[in-house]
Parts: C-alpha cells; sequence; structure tokens
C-alpha cells in the first residue's frame, strides 16, 4: 500500500510541474511607459554614488523624455528628506 502512493504522488507531482512549465497565454506586448501617454513632470533621483558616475545614466533619460525635469541630489553628504 505505502508503495501505491509513492507512486501516485509521483504522478500527481509530475503532472503539477507540467502543467506549471506550459507555455504561457499568449498576450499582446506591453507598450513601455511613455509612447502612449506624455510623461512629464519632476523626478527626484536619489544616489550615494558621486554624480559623476550617476550622470551618464541622467543624460540618457534625459535624451528620451526631454519633459521630464531631473533633480540629482548625489554623495554622501545629501539631505536624504523629501522635499
Amino acid at each position: 500500500m505505502y508503495s501505491k502512493f509513492k507512486v501516485l504522488f509521483f504522478v500527481l507531482g509530475l503532472a503539477l510541474l507540467l502543467i506549471a512549465c506550459g507555455a504561457p497565454a499568449a498576450t499582446e506586448p506591453a507598450s513601455p511607459i511613455g509612447e502612449e501617454a506624455g510623461v512629464s513632470g519632476d523626478l527626484i533621483i536619489y544616489s550615494g554614488r558621486t554624480e559623476a558616475l550617476i550622470q551618464p545614466v541622467i543624460d540618457a533619460f534625459k535624451a528620451k523624455h526631454p519633459e521630464v525635469n531631473v533633480l540629482l541630489k548625489a554623495g554622501r553628504t545629501v539631505n536624504w528628506r523629501m522635499p
């Protein structure tokens, strides 16, 4: 009787594994944020890194979203309180 339960649990476990690993349902790709709706406003970035290290990331963001005002607060002596 013990071996029947082992076989039953093995078969059930295998079935669950196959169901979980099945192909996902076809969905339409999500559109990136900002392409359908305009992205604008202010973005405050708090970073413990120096400005020289984070500035290339900000420049790339500004090139893609020029209507967003980016304020960088970087370094170890930054006042970390929200404005």
